[in-house]
């Protein structure tokens, strides 16, 4: 994704704990290309970006749900705001950065709405896994990407 201006669908969906996984699943069916979860007392928030606007309907009948609220938002991602992000001895780079790193092992991310750019809490557990992995001598072997 190029760093900018984007006009976005975004709907807002309030569910049981337990429905969110399902929740989550349809949307993606949809055409989702990012969510974000946020847990409350007694229920989680998604909210679910989209390419192009989604019927109410059409969420009722995929999802079994329809959104709390809906529309149209423009985000704005600028370049300085969103990088370097350090994890350990790695930094995570927009793909294309020439900025040499001496003391620090360089990942360069594509970043999209579903990938995003690096900041999420998923994708420094994933960089501190492979780094054990590495650590153990396990590269090379084979192992399960769920």
């Amino acid at each position: 994704m190029e760093f900018g201006r984007y006009r976005c669908f975004r709907a807002v969906f309030r569910v049981n704990p337990d429905k969110e996984d399902i929740l989550q699943g349809r949307l993606f069916e949809l055409g989702c290309t990012g969510t974000e979860s946020h847990v409350k007392k007694d229920a989680v928030v998604v909210i679910a970006y989209f390419p192009r606007a989604i019927e109410h309907e059409m969420f009722l009948k995929a999802a079994g749900v329809t959104p709390v609220e809906t529309g149209f938002f423009t985000l704005e991602l600028k370049n300085n705001e969103l990088y370097p992000v350090e994890v350990e001895d790695a930094v995570i780079l927009p793909a294309g950065e020439t900025q040499e790193c001496k003391e620090k092992t360089p990942i360069f991310l594509v970043s999209t709405m579903a990938f995003g750019t690096g900041k999420h809490p998923s994708t420094e557990l994933a960089i501190k896994a492979l780094r054990r992995v590495q650590q153990r001598g396990w590269l090379g072997a084979p192992f399960l990407d769920i």
